[in-house]
């Protein structure tokens, strides 16, 4: 038997930011840490998470490999992932990791 609709949609409360937001705030997470230039960062995955009651968004984002001098050398560098976990009620985000592909 399937889902309703009701058992499908985020728990009341729980969700209050959007994908966009939360992407916004994984993507100024990432610069305030690490000082990379966000200009060449990707969204590649998002996601709410189910497991977790929908309690956290999951944002993967992709930026070129920095060089020892922090210049990306043509042709097409490596490119690196890294996963967020934001919380979906209040935007922060709780958690960076290495997304190896």
């Amino acid at each position: 038997m399937g889902k309703t609709a009701r058992q499908d949609a985020p728990r009341r409360g729980v969700t209050a930011i959007t994908a966009k937001s939360a992407v916004q705030a994984a993507i100024g997470y990432f610069h305030e840490v690490t000082g990379i230039d966000t200009r060449d960062v990707t969204v590649e995955e998002i996601e709410l998470d189910d497991e977790a009651g929908r309690q956290y968004w999951m944002v993967t984002l992709g930026h070129p490999e920095p060089t020892a001098m922090g210049m990306i050398i043509p042709p097409g560098p490596k490119r690196l992932y890294k996963t967020f976990r934001v919380n979906a009620t209040t935007g922060d985000v709780l958690s960076m990791k290495i997304r190896e592909v």
